[in-house]
């Protein structure tokens, strides 16, 4: 008889568990569905303000970028306006310094219509007897200043400012634009822009670059510049901004992909914030399963003891004796 109890004890523990490990599974991949679904939901409303995110950044730049070139074109203006009222007189390297100094300047020069520097407060290097520097030209023909421009030259870059003194000199502003880049690379890189964009709770997102696959940005600054197809990232995912899964330098990844000039923006959530909602959700449920199934096992075997039994107790009082 005792024997008998305990088969049929062992045999109800073991039902329980094969139950609980096939629910197990089949919450888990219900569960895991609907996590990534859900987050399906909430990147795609970050992808879709990703343009618009991209816009606005661009256009603030446009903004910075016209505001700093009126202020160089206001100081061409006024030293040209400076030597048209005698406030200073004389094509100078003296003056030139001078202007330099008040106005906070990289270089300042006169050049007359043919290109020649007639004075200067540093050392150039420019030919502006070269046709691509027309554009200062205009001055000359013209009260109003010629639009700002910038040259490459000998590994470095110079902004040009022009104003006309008279119809044969000019005043040119020549800037070290290393101050305008840094305003523009935190305003429109695309650094600035994803750096601060929320994907989930850990989630972020990168850019990459649709002409060469490079990494034009990511959290992992060691990244940026590499190969992204070498990194995990599939060039099928990309163009056709897929919702897939991806192994972004050795962490899996959740992502969406959208199109925004010729970058891909990639939203990312790692795996383990996914799974870390799933297996929260499947456990409380399989608590709840676990502790249920238990009282109802529990039940039915003290009623097949009773029923085997001579006590004439029903089996709600054999369960109350037996647990007290």
């Amino acid at each position: 008889m005792f024997k008998n109890k305990r088969k049929k004890a062992v045999l109800m523990i073991l039902v329980e568990i094969l139950c609980l490990i096939m629910l197990g599974l089949f919450l888990t991949v219900l569960q895991t569905n609907l996590s990534v679904n859900e987050q399906k939901k909430d990147t795609q409303g970050n992808l879709d303000e990703m343009e618009t995110l991209v816009e606005n950044a661009r256009m603030s730049a446009r903004q910075s970028m016209d505001s700093y070139d009126e202020i160089y074109a206001s100081k061409a203006e006024s030293a040209a306006f400076m030597f048209k009222n005698q406030v200073m007189s004389g094509y100078t390297d003296t003056n030139m310094k001078e202007c330099r100094k008040l106005l906070d300047v990289s270089n300042i020069m006169i050049i007359n219509r043919e290109g020649e520097i007639l004075a200067q407060a540093g050392e150039s290097t420019a030919d502006f007897s070269y046709e691509r520097y027309n554009q200062l030209r205009l001055a000359l023909n013209t009260e109003k200043a010629p639009g700002a421009f910038e040259v490459e030259r000998d590994g470095r870059s110079f902004r040009y400012y022009g104003a006309g003194i008279t119809r044969d000199a000019m005043v040119v502003i020549e800037q070290d634009p290393k101050e305008l880049k840094a305003l523009l690379s935190g305003i429109s890189s695309w650094g600035s822009i994803l750096e601060n964009v929320n994907i989930g709770l850990d989630g972020f997102a990168f850019a990459v670059s649709a002409k060469d696959y490079t990494f034009l940005y990511h959290p992992n600054e060691s990244l940026v510049g590499k190969d992204s197809l070498t990194n995990g990232v599939s060039v099928e995912n990309l163009e056709k901004n897929r919702f897939e899964w991806m192994a972004v330098d050795g962490q899996k990844l959740f992502c969406g992909v959208t199109r925004v000039e010729d970058a891909y923006i990639v939203c990312a959530v790692t795996s383990e914030e996914i799974l870390a909602s799933r297996n929260t959700t499947v456990a409380i449920i399989l608590f709840i399963y676990f502790a249920v199934i238990t009282l109802v096992i529990t039940y039915a075997f003290f009623c097949w003891m009773r029923r085997n039994s001579q006590t004439g107790k029903s089996c709600l009082e054999i369960f109350i004796t037996t647990m007290w």
